[in-house]
């Protein structure tokens, strides 16, 4: 073929029948490129005839393969002289048979001899395509010679292209003589296994080799023939070296000898090489046998060396493997394993298992766990996963996979976040996950239980995976447990999800070897969620581990199921169901499904009892085929929402797909929110004989927003209550929010056996309390309800008020209307009786306007009336035209329209409301989601105090298409329903968008400029058409927002976030602000109404240059919901808003932490100690100020005691990192207070800081202390040279100067070299400058997970601080150990020597002011500074802060720390030392550039 086709991937053959031959069998095609030396196979192995003439056939890849025989020998050795051919057979099918081509003859076979001797070995060549994964070979023996039988003992077939080698054994004798079956041999490939060989080099002088060592081995199954020993190290056999090669090989089974041979290239140096052992590793079983040598070998020489000693060297492993519950997840194929260690060693290849539908193994959302042995590598650090080809998958969704030996204690989870992995990417390299879960530890000790002062370990077992093994105990000291006392600890562990069990252990125990507990509590620090351990008493010991499970406490959920409406939707089959959540997963339970349930279409709702799963909820459906058929066993599921009755919280979820017996369904939350409030439902039976009542009552809310489902009446966990004879009960219920409830129906049923007197019951009155929105309404009965009646409505109390009636009788009447009219009201709260309405007038009088008061309760907003005549004059008809009744107390007048005659006076006429019509415009949002676009109808409808409107379309005169994020703004007239309180949106799917995710509607009425908002943020689609909405709560907020050096004269807007919604952005406004904007040093109030938001979380604030300023120095913003009446929320800001870089910025909610305050101080000769109070503030960078807060003490005992260190506990707001104390104090004239320093420690992010004084603090004074920076302190800690010494425990460190005293911190030097025998450890620290140093103090703390090695004999410790140039020496030379000798306290009496230029700055003297005179006044009464130039008898400081002069004295201590430049191109040092805080100033003139100030 003369045409270049390159690369021929498929081949065309047809044949044209011309001959006598009308079919063709053909094996295959071979195409040869010339010019490229490659081949291209063609199997077919098929007939081509007439009726079939073409085939189209793929290409083989063509393979050249070595094949090494090796014959029997002794008796069963035949001589063979014929042909041989192979036939190789895989996964991806035969290949043609091959003749094979000697390659090396046997090199010990005597000239002129047969090919194949007994006992020989034959290298053979031959090609063929490529058959996939080997499966089989077959042998073909053909007599061709004069020797018919063959004794083939096994084969080795190496593929020279791919470099892959497989072993076959045979053990059989072919004969050619007798047939092809007779003359045929066929084996299965040789499992290969990995072997390791570990020779160890002799430690004598003199020794090692540069020659090449070769090795056979030889085994009770297998034997390795000689071949070289190669690795990737280039230094092997060196003196004292342990060098490891890896040998592949079928199973050798037990090692019995080795023959180790040296071969010399060396040209005479190193030719002599001294062994002193050899291992042989079989790396699957573990299993370890050594050959001891202990002499030389000589080159070119074999040693031959027996096996003395086997031993198991592996550990066992449990390795957990979690696979996705996504449904492209399962995995049919093999899966291997290698684990790596962070000693950078590795395991063996670990065969797991193939995974199987029937087995479970390696399936969607399954767990599977394997028994293993391995080899102690160590703490891991990642793990190789590889997957085995297969016919039916090529991928696989691991989820995670747990690795754990309690031998070594080693713990790992690997995870590759969900990631599929493919059977033809070969090896994926899985990182060992973080311990990057925070979880807070809480333990009460029972109060009987003996004080036990050894270890606490526990292991958290969750949902994904259990946690290493973790210490229980504070992390600078060892906890001593003591009985009632409860302790708190902070841990990090994996993510193990929720957890289910706790595996308590003690160790090492001191005074007492028990300990009892009664609660541990667990929580999450990311989610928040607590997990509940209840001991009751029991008794751990050192002798076993206790299991605990958790305490996990029902809740009660009531779950909605829509079935989609297309064609077979609906289902027979039971309906189970599994929850999981935060908390974990709870057990599956069976839907209580009626025959009608689970239709075409349908919305079925169910109400079950199972355990509290928690947030971020998960739902797994699954199907049962129903006895005795399968028809209708698929369910196409569109959607869910399930709710916790306890928290009110509903979570919808959408599927719109099928779930079948074979494929169960897992579905995730879509949207969560508060669907029910709690109400408080207050009771109170008479007090008249008989009046109480024992049964089940059940209550209905009506209100301005719809009504609830029936609730019973009952506490705690009973079926029916008792109300008792004047007695007052009260219930807590959720329910759906209704608002304020106008009306209730109570219904009644008395227990069974219960006579008349006992159905009977008396009742006074209920109250309903909305208790997130503070609405309360009482509904007064004072009757009896019994069998008969059991149940009744019940209207919301309202006082009585004088009804303003205004009758018009049409001008078409033809005489007045002389008889009697009675009229009855209904309004939202009830009725009234009917009243006849009475005037002056004698008759109706055709075209009057007749006015009449009407007494009655205050019905609310008017419905209905009922108008009744009684003829008791001449005429005996009125033609009523219209009646308008006005309610005084709102002032609102209702009309009620007839416009015909009355002419029936035996039955009354009922006359509804008519509502006038009104334009409101209407803005709808589209939530921000990808397909949450709609292009359907939209329809409106609303509700107010006044009553409903009808339908209307919402039509725009631009075509409407409701986009993503999208506002569309309408204009429509409708009924004016007077305050708006509802909306009920529904959808008409007629476009390509079948769903819409609205976020709110927005409506104001013509007559009004405020918008009510109704808010949704959730889909309307065809499971869903319509949905009704309630205003959204407005609640008042009171905002305080404090301004710093930089005030701002534009507009701010302000968006609060709470933990189910967020608030509108509005632009604050109030009496502050109009008076001068946002001033500096000051802080501006405001208020505006939003949406009820739940827990404040989150405050975005927006700047709009409306006015001259350009940036502002926002520090703080809080913001009281006073609807709520909860507590102020603090939000801190750091860095200035600019225009237009930074215009905005989204605070998060400041917390509370808890300060430990440490404060020492010394004798103040001739003055009195302070009797009063001491308060400290916090102060932190960029102007953020914390709030004061005092040490609390006893006044006139004296807070801090002189010459003593005080530590006190305080909760304050965390600002960030502090830069500075404010200190102030209160007492008599005369007392005061030296201070030393200050020490404040944050117990909840572990943040120290140290703050110097070394000063006397006047009674009524404020003073700043400024935080000691942390400079660079080098230790160099020598370990004395003395046997068994050194340790791995931790080295802590305290250091004592003349500003203070350190906190303590560890010296954490190399993990695994640090401290050792004869070590000097140089480590680096950073810690608050204490100047020169006096003293250290080193204390040695176990290790956390280890206990060995725990004493430790030091030599010395020089510590060189970078602040003054100092080098300091301690000497110790002996040992610190448990239990009482710990920790030595060391002295530099000489005060160092320096050694290294000083690099630390002075710590400006703290200079006490009296409070009030010199410190700025509290921001909300600050004035701006002068503009007008020196004031006769103030100065002015260098914040421009007035302070009075001092006469005498030219110059006033000023506590404000000096400036320090942030723009680029000052020296700061120079600038400091011509201005510093301490300079006072008449006038100070500043030139930059042009600009003067």
């Amino acid at each position: 073929v003369k045409t270049d086709v390159s690369w021929v991937k498929t081949l065309d053959l047809r044949i044209d029948p011309t001959g006598k031959e009308k079919k063709w069998h053909v094996d295959r095609v071979v195409v040869y490129h010339e010019s490229s030396c490659y081949s291209s196979c063609f199997p077919i192995k098929g007939w081509l005839s007439t009726d079939s003439p073409t085939i189209s056939v793929e290409s083989k890849s063509v393979y050249p393969y070595e094949l090494t025989l090796y014959m029997l020998d002794g008796d069963a050795g035949e001589p063979f002289d014929g042909d041989v051919y192979v036939v190789l057979e895989g996964k991806e099918g035969k290949s043609n048979e091959a003749k094979l081509a000697v390659q090396t003859p046997d090199p010990n076979a005597p000239e002129g001899a047969p090919t194949f001797m007994p006992g020989g070995e034959v290298v053979c060549s031959f090609e063929t395509y490529d058959v996939g994964e080997l499966t089989c070979i077959h042998l073909r023996a053909e007599k061709t010679g004069k020797l018919d039988r063959w004794g083939l003992k096994r084969a080795k077939l190496f593929n020279t292209s791919r470099w892959e080698a497989t072993h076959f054994s045979i053990a059989t004798v072919l004969d050619a003589g007798r047939g092809n079956i007779a003359a045929t041999a066929m084996a299965s490939p040789l499992q290969q296994y990995d072997y390791d060989v570990i020779i160890t080099t002799s430690d004598l002088p003199g020794n090692g080799t540069d020659g090449v060592a070769y090795l056979a081995l030889f085994g009770s199954k297998w034997q390795v023939a000689e071949q070289q020993l190669l690795n990737d190290e280039a230094q092997n056999f060196e003196r004292g070296r342990v060098d490891t090669f890896t040998i592949s090989s079928p199973d050798l089974g037990e090692i019995k000898k080795l023959q180790l041979r040296l071969a010399d290239y060396s040209g005479g140096v190193h030719t002599q090489w001294h062994v002193d052992k050899v291992e042989v590793l079989h790396k699957n079983s573990g299993m370890q046998t050594t050959f001891a040598h202990k002499n030389w070998v000589q080159p070119d020489e074999t040693v031959e060396l027996t096996a003395d000693e086997k031993n198991d060297v592996y550990i066992p492993y449990t390795i957990t493997v979690w696979t996705s519950e996504n449904s492209d997840a399962s995995f049919a194929g093999e899966m291997k394993l290698t684990l790596n260690a962070q000693s950078g060693a590795n395991s063996h290849v670990i065969t797991l298992g193939t995974g199987s539908a029937d087995t479970g193994v390696f399936q969607s959302g399954a767990r599977n766990e394997f028994k293993v042995r391995a080899a102690d590598i160590g703490p891991l650090s990642g793990a190789t996963v590889r997957l085995g080809y297969n016919d039916t998958t090529s991928s696989w969704r691991p989820k995670q996979i747990e690795v754990h030996s309690a031998t070594n204690n080693v713990y790992a989870i690997f995870k590759n976040g969900e990631e599929l992995l493919y059977t033809w990417a070969g090896d994926t390299q899985l990182a060992a996950a973080p311990q990057d879960v925070s979880y807070s530890v809480s333990v009460l000790v029972s109060s009987n239980s003996p004080e036990y002062d050894g270890k606490l370990w526990a292991v958290l077992n969750g949902d994904l995976g259990r946690s290493h093994e973790l210490r229980l105990s504070n992390p600078y000291y060892d906890t001593t447990f003591s009985a009632g006392c409860e302790y708190s600890f902070d841990i990090s562990s994996y993510q193990v999800g929720a957890i289910n069990t706790l595996d308590l252990r003690l160790e090492n125990p001191g005074t007492a070897n028990s300990l009892t507990l009664d609660t541990i509590t667990v929580t999450n620090n990311s989610n928040g969620a607590k997990y509940d351990f209840k001991l009751d008493g029991k008794k751990l010991t050192t002798s076993s581990t206790l299991n605990v499970p958790k305490f996990w406490p029902d809740a009660k959920y009531s779950l909605v199921t829509n079935t989609s409406d297309i064609r077979g939707a609906g289902t027979d089959a039971a309906v189970y169901l599994t929850l999981a959540g935060d908390n974990g997963t709870a057990p599956e339970i069976k839907l209580a499904a009626t025959p009608t349930s689970f239709q075409r279409g349908a919305k079925d709702t169910f109400s079950f009892t199972t355990k509290d799963v928690g947030a971020n909820k998960r739902f797994t459906f699954r199907l049962e085929n129903p006895a005795g058929g399968v028809l209708h066993s698929g369910w196409a599921l569109g959607s869910i929402e399930l709710t916790d009755i306890g928290t009110g919280m509903r979570t919808s979820s959408y599927y719109h797909s099928w779930v079948t017996p074979t494929s169960p369904a897992t579905l995730y939350e879509s949207s969560t929110w508060q669907a029910l409030q709690s109400y408080t439902v207050t009771v109170r039976t008479g007090s008249q004989e008989g009046a109480d009542f024992s049964g089940k009552a059940y209550i209905r809310l009506h209100g301005w927003w719809g009504s609830t489902d029936e609730a019973l009446l009952v506490q705690g966990s009973k079926s029916s209550h008792n109300f008792g004879k004047g007695a007052t009960d009260e219930f807590e219920l959720r329910l759906e929010d209704v608002g304020s409830t106008n009306s209730i129906e109570l219904r009644v049923v008395p227990d069974e056996g219960s006579d008349d007197v006992r159905g009977s019951w008396f009742l006074e009155d209920i109250v309903v309390s909305h208790v997130s929105y503070g609405y309360v309404s009482t509904f007064e009965y004072s009757n009896w309800i019994d069998k008969r009646k059991p149940t009744v409505t019940m209207y919301k109390y309202t006082s009585d008020v004088d009804y303003k009636v205004v009758v018009h009788t049409s001008k078409d009447q033809p005489k007045g209307y002389d008889g009697d009219v009675a009229l009855k009201l209904t309004g939202m709260y009830g009725s009234t009786e009917p009243d006849k309405l009475v005037n002056s007038s004698v008759a109706f009088e055709p075209g009057s306007a007749e006015v009449f008061e009407l007494k009655g309760r205050d019905l609310g907003p008017l419905s209905e009336i009922e108008v009744t005549l009684t003829n008791t004059g001449a005429v005996k008809s009125w033609f009523l035209e219209k009646i308008e009744i006005t309610n005084p107390s709102t002032n609102n007048t209702s009309t009620f329209t007839l416009g015909s005659a009355i002419t029936d006076a035996t039955n009354p006429l009922v006359i509804k409301k008519v509502l006038g019509s009104t334009e409101y415009t209407v803005k709808v949002l589209t939530s921000d989601v990808s397909d949450g676009g709609f292009d359907g109808g939209v329809f409106l409808k609303l509700a107010g105090s006044e009553g409903e409107s009808g339908e209307v379309k919402l039509v725009s005169e631009v075509a409407a298409s409701f986009a993503p994020k999208s506002t569309n703004t309408f204009k429509i007239k409708a009924e004016d329903v007077g305050a708006l309180s509802g909306a009920t949106v529904r959808i008409d799917p007629t476009g390509s968008s079948q769903q819409w995710h609205l976020d709110r509607i927005e409506v104001t009425p013509a007559k009004s400029s405020s918008a009510t908002v109704f808010s949704y943020r959730s889909f309307l689609n065809q499971h869903n058409l319509s949905t009704t909405l309630s205003s959204s709560a407005q609640h008042d907020y009171k905002v305080s927002l404090t301004s710093g050096e930089v005030g701002f004269d534009g507009d701010v807007y302000l968006v609060l976030g709470g933990t189910y919604n967020t608030t509108d952005e509005v632009k604050l406004s109030g009496e502050d602000i109009s008076a001068g904007g946002y001033k500096a040093r000051a802080v501006t109030s405001a208020t505006f109404k939003g949406a009820d938001i739940g827990s404040l979380s989150t405050a975005t604030v927006r700047i709009d240059g409306t006015g001259k300023s350009k940036s502002w120095a926002l520090l703080k913003l809080e913001v009281e919901d006073t609807t709520a009446g909860s507590s102020a929320v603090t939000f801190l800001n750091a860095a200035p808003l600019t225009l237009p870089d930074k215009s905005s910025v989204t605070l998060l909610a400041a917390t509370k932490c808890t300060f430990k305050v440490k404060v020492t101080t010394k004798e103040a000769k001739g003055t009195k100690p302070l009797s009063g109070k001491v308060f400290i503030t916090p102060l932190g960078a960029d102007g953020l100020c914390g709030e004061e807060a005092e040490l609390l003490g006893t006044e006139g005992q004296g807070v801090l005691v002189p010459g003593a260190t005080s530590t006190f506990t305080l909760s304050a707001t965390e600002i960030g990192e502090l830069t500075a104390l404010r200190v102030r104090t209160e007492g008599k004239e005369g007392e005061g207070l030296h201070v030393l320093n200050v020490e404040l420690s944050n117990q909840d992010t572990g943040v120290n800081s140290l703050y110097a004084c070394d000063t006397l603090l006047p009674a009524n004074t404020t003073s700043e202390l400024p935080r000691l920076p942390d400079t660079n302190y080098q230790f160099t800690v020598v370990t004395t040279d003395v046997r068994g010494n050194g340790t791995d425990g931790r080295v802590l460190v305290v250091l004592e100067g003349e500003r203070g005293t350190t906190p303590e911190f560890e010296l954490s030097g190399d993990y695994y070299t640090a401290f050792e025998r004869g070590n000097k450890d140089v480590i680096d620290v950073a810690a608050p400058d204490v100047g020169t140093i006096h003293a250290v103090t080193v204390r040695l703390a176990d290790p956390m997970y280890d206990t060995l090695h725990s004493g430790w004999n030091l030599s010395s410790v020089d510590v060189q601080s970078s602040a003054t140039g100092k080098l300091h020496k301690f000497s110790h030379n002996d040992w610190l150990t448990a239990p009482d000798n710990l920790s030595v306290r060391l002295e530099d009496k000489g005060g160092g020597k320096v050694v290294a230029d000083p690099l630390g700055k002075p710590i400006p003297k703290v200079k006490p002011v009296p409070t009030g005179s010199s410190r700025s006044p509290p921001p909300s009464e600050t004035k701006p500074p002068s503009t007008a130039g020196s004031t006769k008898g103030t100065r002015t400081s260098a914040r421009g802060t007035p302070t009075p002069s001092v006469k005498g004295d030219p110059k006033v201590d000023s506590p404000l720390p000096s400036f320090t430049s942030k723009r680029s191109g000052f020296d700061d040092d120079a600038m400091s030392s011509r201005l510093g805080a301490t300079d006072m100033f008449d006038d100070l003139t500043v030139k930059s550039g042009d600009l003067e100030v």
